[in-house]
């Protein structure tokens, strides 16, 4: 029922679950940081700050450290900036908790900022100074800046894609490491948008499979990215030089959605 963190050993011959962690809420999403792992938990209550927290998992002696309130409603995607911060989107209070994990085991939200929505996607530059968000129901990028070490501020709101036009739901969001770039899977326009960080603008969007959801680097160079294409059951490889799809797995999967790539 999707109350679990599960983690698994693997190696080219074998997948074995080693060990897993029960949650009384659903578990959404995972990051790593280190050594430990983050996992967002949502009951899916449309009460505001309720029930959604975020679990804080030491892999090494894989005990569960501790459990925060992250003052939001559903929850969904955490994201560690470069400071050691984390960011989680909370998509029904439109909103991103920022919380302090400098002791793991007393985790605290430090802020709570309005943004856009329907916030999903969050991507960092290298320095943490600069932060994009995909806004899935506001339909845009939206800008926030580090104000100190601790504090953070929406400081640019871009435009709905394409409007008047049906501009689609954005949902996730990379960058390239020199920050220049950030690639956007746009859900409802079947695109990935190519976004110019230093004019903010989106100078191309490729059509790829039906449902684009989530997105990665797929090689160490950040040259190709995979995304997953719910709708068409499929995995597609997109070359960022020449902005075209390369090829797309069989549709032998069913509803594709989480990604992750382990770069040789």
């Amino acid at each position: 029922k999707g109350k679990k963190v599960q983690f698994f050993n693997c190696n080219q011959d074998n997948l074995k679950l080693i060990d897993e962690f029960p949650f009384k809420d659903q578990c959404v999403e995972v990051a790593v940081l280190d050594n430990l792992c983050f996992a967002t938990l949502s009951a899916f209550s449309r009460v505001p700050g309720t029930t959604d927290s975020l679990a804080i998992i030491d892999i090494e002696s894989r005990k569960i450290l501790s459990q925060v309130n992250t003052g939001g409603s559903w929850s969904k995607v955490v994201k560690a900036h470069p400071s050691g911060l984390i960011f989680v989107s909370n998509w029904w209070s439109n909103n991103l908790s920022i919380i302090d994990i400098s002791d793991p085991l007393h985790p605290k939200v430090i802020q709570l900022l309005p943004c856009g929505i329907s916030p999903r996607g969050i991507a960092f530059t290298k320095s943490g100074e600069l932060g994009l968000v995909a806004g899935f129901y506001s339909r845009n990028i939206i800008e926030i800046r580090q104000k100190s070490s601790k504090l953070f501020e929406i400081s640019f709101i871009g435009n709905p894609y394409d409007f008047p036009n049906y501009s689609g739901c954005m949902r996730d969001i990379v960058s390239d490491p020199n920050d220049e770039y950030s690639y956007i899977s746009n859900l409802g326009r079947n695109l990935i948008h190519i976004y110019h960080i230093p004019t903010r603008n989106i100078i191309d969007s490729v059509l790829v499979g039906r449902y684009p959801n989530s997105i990665t680097f797929f090689d160490s160079s950040k040259k190709k990215l995979l995304v997953s294409c719910r709708e068409s059951n499929t995995v597609c490889l997109l070359d960022i030089d020449t902005r075209k799809v390369e090829g797309c797995t069989e549709p032998n999967v069913k509803k594709s959605t989480g990604l992750s790539a382990f770069p040789e």
